[in-house]
């Protein structure tokens, strides 16, 4: 056998593993629907997903999707041609890719989501995002602020709906009024627009980093306009 081994190494053979998953039924990948986009946290969970696969004899298969139910089911299906043994999805919790999924779970096909999508019964690895921006403006009225304002992606992703409702729910709790001028949200939901119909810049098509700044940069500004409760 190792004499074997060496013949094939000194040819440079390289398994077609295709073929052998054609065989055996398995391929040992697992594909990976989406990330929706591909900011540096979707990064550091691809390149954590890789190294947990491949210290496990596993390899990745990235496809590509912006979130929507017709992109999700693209990649699905062109994943399901490359013979993966099951999936991850990014996602973003939007109730339309549902039934999407759920081919998925009726046809047996292993599937662990990174974000709770109501009405289907997967595996589901995620951080209670609504609860974290609870906890987090609750911190900041323990310390005795008031004005507390909220800089937010424009998606309509869960995720994000989520965060608003947990900072929403601690000032409600608190009896603090809720100032809309103090939420602000820094990006648009796939649209290349960057001022809103008053003119004034609220998202941007560029960098987290930029939309952060220019957008931390203007809810400051707001401490000077004495608005009550944010």
């Amino acid at each position: 056998i190792n004499v074997l081994v060496h013949e094939l190494e000194e040819v440079n053979y390289v398994p077609n593993i295709i073929a052998q998953g054609l065989k055996k039924r398995c391929t040992r990948t697992i594909g990976l629907i989406g990330p929706a986009s591909l900011r540096m946290s979707n990064m550091d969970k691809v390149n954590a997903i890789y190294h947990a696969a491949r210290d496990r004899g596993y390899s990745i298969a990235l496809g590509y999707s912006d979130g929507k139910a017709a992109s999700d089911a693209q990649c699905i299906r062109e994943l399901r041609a490359r013979m993966v043994d099951g999936f991850i999805a990014f996602g973003s919790g939007r109730s339309e890719t549902r039934p999407v999924y759920q081919d998925l779970v009726r046809d047996g096909i292993p599937l662990v989501t990174l974000y709770p999508l109501p009405g289907l019964d997967v595996d589901c690895v995620y951080v209670d995002t609504r609860l974290a921006y609870r906890r987090m403006t609750e911190h900041l009225i323990s310390l005795g602020h008031k004005k507390i304002g909220l800089l937010i992606n424009a998606s309509h992703s869960l995720y994000i709906v989520n965060r608003e409702t947990g900072y929403r729910d601690a000032l409600q709790a608190a009896n603090l009024t809720i100032n809309e001028d103090w939420i602000l949200r820094t990006s648009p939901d796939g649209a290349a627009t960057h001022h809103d119909e008053s003119g004034e810049m609220r998202i941007w098509s560029v960098s987290d980093y930029q939309c952060g700044f220019w957008g931390m940069s203007m809810l400051l500004a707001k401490r000077t306009q004495g608005a009550n409760g944010g």
